[in-house]
């Protein structure tokens, strides 16, 4: 979902019949500039944070389906230092590189690990449509983590060439009528400097109908919008007199659609763009309930003018979610109409006073708000306080204080508060809600020191009490090394990156500091923001080939520079069976730790429709695969399988149903019962709880209840305007048929 805002504009709001003038929502070129920096930011922290994980990515971009452009990598990628020939300050695209280096993020690494000698990749290939032939003029959009490269197209046989620098981009082709393609966190490594190939799918549809008012009166002169999640391909159409709007040769992949009303609220829906088919989307603007109150100062203050208040309502007869945003008054009071629904989340913010409501009194607040899904006005009266105050000093070991450095006090729930320290290492923040607060560093090159408190609880109360958090920080350690081949040769565009660490590295990574980088053309690398009191590991990899982990400890750190040579690594493909029917299972989930843990990343699969599951990239050394399904017994013992370093190896794994529970529900004619709940409930062998579950009969009042633990249980069918059955204690594993009668 694109956020909303942290800080929308404060015009204020305007009346109109039955509906609420959405402040800061127009689709005009500023507002898709800030909406799209917005993106950009969570985009980074969806696609690009977290620890390391798998390296390899299958090139046969054809085959992905729609939850594959979707997946999220958990490895974070690396920034680059805008070397690259191909960058460009607008180009075509409302996204443009300014804007993504508008992100704030810090830790950012220069690319090549900080090498006079950068690395850049032959980026090249060949586009072809669904029918297999190659395409030409196809538009072809990279983004990476704080860049956006100029968009080029394919030539006349559906050739494309470019020298990009090496990282983890999102990919965008745009073939009109001839297809598209959307691809998620594509690592580009030395590996791709091969010709690689892509196949585009056919455009999609998505066709909008809009709503207004309880009547369903058609939404005439309405603005609408799609995007998909990236953010890069967008289309505004007005509505017609029917209130449609189509949009057509979408890439397959999922979209926002938004329709604005004029002088009206903001209606938001998430849905696909299929390939080949036509989606429609309904839309239902609704109306609105009067929302009235005052805003003050304490219970018994004066009224707050200026104060911000967000809205968010989701209607009963309509999709997504409707915000509205607004400003109180000069002596602080506010009547608006706001859309008609069930209230989701309400705000107040102004200058000088905590955040309203705090987490403790959500709840509460949103259940006063229930009158909003009626037509009768709704009062509500909100009382702002003071926040607490929170400062502090940051100094090092040999208090010597550490000015500009950026900490990040993140709350459980709500907006991060982030503050740079002064010239003598002091900080202060002002306003915060009560609650626990955990600390993060955001500047590169320094860390807390072991046993540090990074966290502080936030009191409540009207006048709460200044804190007080010192904080000692250590500076980062650094680590350098070459990466070969397995001919010894340099090996350039290698990404480079550490493991380990614990919360340390985690929370960093949190901030956006990277803790990687890729090998120059010399295949020579640096990281220098690294913990200096904590054990972690460093891995290289480049496609399918990778290094074997490199320990380095901070107490016996390895010599410098540490050398890798890369090597081809196993494959894993197999099958999950259960083993009570001897049949195959779909979409069972594979998981494979490494045993002992050395550095090497879990990695996962899914079953496809005959049962079978390919793992590739997996270093040598013993690992435990553990499958797992819905219906099934939890694996106690995993199965423990030696992955030499190169070559396949093939394993079956099986899985458990436990008790199996089968019938039918029919009625005193003989006749299927639909929707008849049957309800399983009994102790397991040797346990000493109770358990209970339960399924519902399909259309030829069939029942099927796996994944128990044997044990003695009483089975139960009933279904409204019947009697309900009993048959028990049993064991299942056999047929049952319960009759009910009315």
């Amino acid at each position: 979902m694109i956020p909303p805002s942290p800080h929308p504009p404060r015009t204020r709001g305007v009346e109109a019949p039955g509906y609420t003038r959405h402040v800061g929502r127009r689709t005009t070129s500023l507002f898709l500039l800030a909406a799209l920096v917005a993106v950009c930011l969570l985009l980074t922290d969806v696609f690009f944070g977290g620890d390391a994980a798998d390296v390899g990515r299958s090139d046969a971009a054809g085959a992905l389906d729609e939850a594959a452009w979707l997946e999220a990598s958990d490895q974070p990628e690396a920034a680059t230092d805008g070397a690259s020939p191909t960058l460009a300050g607008r180009a075509r695209d409302p996204l443009t590189a300014d804007a993504l280096r508008g992100s704030g993020k810090t830790g950012e690494l220069t690319r090549g690990g900080g090498m006079d000698d950068p690395a850049s990749i032959g980026f090249k290939g060949r586009v072809y449509g669904p029918d297999g032939r190659p395409v030409s003029g196809v538009t072809i959009r990279m983004v990476g983590r704080d860049m956006a490269l100029a968009p080029f197209e394919t030539g006349a046989d559906g050739e494309f060439a470019s020298e990009i620098p090496p990282g983890r981009y999102s990919m965008y082709f745009d073939g009109g009528a001839d297809g598209g393609l959307i691809l998620r966190s594509y690592m580009v490594d030395g590996s791709k400097s091969d010709e690689l190939e892509f196949t585009l799918r056919e455009p999609g549809t998505i066709a909008v109908n809009v709503k207004r008012g309880d009547e369903g009166v058609p939404g005439t002169s309405v603005v609408v919008t799609s995007r998909d999640l990236g953010a890069l391909i967008i289309h505004d159409r007005p509505t017609d007199a029917d209130g449609l709007a189509t949009f057509e040769e979408l890439p397959p992949g999922r979209y926002e659609v938004t329709a604005q009303v004029p002088d009206g609220p903001l209606a938001r829906h998430h849905t696909w763009a299929s390939s080949g088919k036509e989606r429609a989307v309904n839309l239902r603007v609704p109306s609105g309930t009067v929302l009235k109150g005052m805003v003050r100062d304490g219970k018994e203050g004066p009224g707050v003018g200026g104060a911000l208040v967000t809205l968010h309502t989701r209607p009963r007869r309509s999709h997504g979610v409707f915000e509205t945003t607004f400003e109180t008054n000069a002596d602080g009071s506010y009547e608006i109409m706001v859309p008609r629904g069930k209230p989701q989340r309400i705000t107040v913010q102004a200058d000088g006073w905590a955040p309203w409501p705090t987490e403790k009194q959500r709840r509460g607040v949103l259940r006063s708000l229930r009158g909003l899904s009626g037509k009768k006005p709704v009062t509500r009266n909100v009382t702002l306080l003071g926040g607490a105050a929170l400062t502090g000093l940051v100094q090092t070991e040999q208090k010597t204080p550490v000015p500009g450095l950026e900490l990040r006090f993140k709350p459980r729930r709500g907006q991060d508060a982030i503050v740079t320290t002064k010239d003598d290492g002091t900080y202060s923040v002002a306003q915060l809600n009560p609650g626990r607060y955990s600390v993060q560093i955001r500047t590169v090159a320094y860390f807390p020191i072991r046993g540090q408190r990074m966290w502080i609880n936030i009191p409540g109360g009207a006048s709460p009490e200044t804190q007080t958090l010192d904080v000692t920080v250590i500076g980062a350690r650094k680590l350098e090394g070459t990466v070969s081949d397995a001919e010894g040769e340099a090996a350039p565009g290698v990404r480079v990156w550490i493991v380990g660490g614990g919360h340390v590295v985690r929370s960093a990574r949190d901030t956006g500091r990277l803790l990687e980088t890729f090998t120059d053309k010399k295949g020579r690398w640096v990281i220098s923001d690294i913990p200096p009191d904590k054990n972690v590991v460093v891995r290289a990899a480049m496609g399918l080939l990778e290094a074997d982990p490199v320990s380095a400890p901070w107490k016996t750190p390895p010599p410098m520079p540490i050398q890798m040579k890369l090597g081809a690594t196993g494959t894993l493909t197999g099958t999950v069976v259960d083993i009570l029917t001897r049949t195959t299972v779909r979409g069972a989930r594979v998981v494979l730790r490494p045993d002992p843990w050395d550095g090497r990343t879990s990695k996962s699969a899914r079953t496809n429709a005959q049962g079978e599951f390919t793992i590739k990239g997996l270093l040598p050394g013993t690992w435990l695969a553990t499958p797992s399904s819905k219906g099934y017994l939890k694996i106690k013992e995993p199965e423990r399988l030696s992955i030499p370093r190169d070559g396949e190896t093939s394993a079956t794994l099986r899985l458990d149903p436990g008790a199996v529970f089968s019938g039918t529900v029919v009625d005193a004619n003989g006749k299927p019962i639909r929707w008849a709940r049957v309800t399983v409930r009994g102790t397991p062998d040797g346990a000493q709880k109770a358990l209970s579950r339960g399924a519902n009969t399909n259309a030829r009042g069939q029942f099927r209840i796996t994944g128990i633990q044997h044990g003695s249980y009483t089975v139960t069918a009933w279904r409204k305007r019947y009697k309900s059955s009993k048959l028990g204690p049993t064991r299942g594993d056999d047929r049952m048929q319960f009759v009910l009668r009315k």
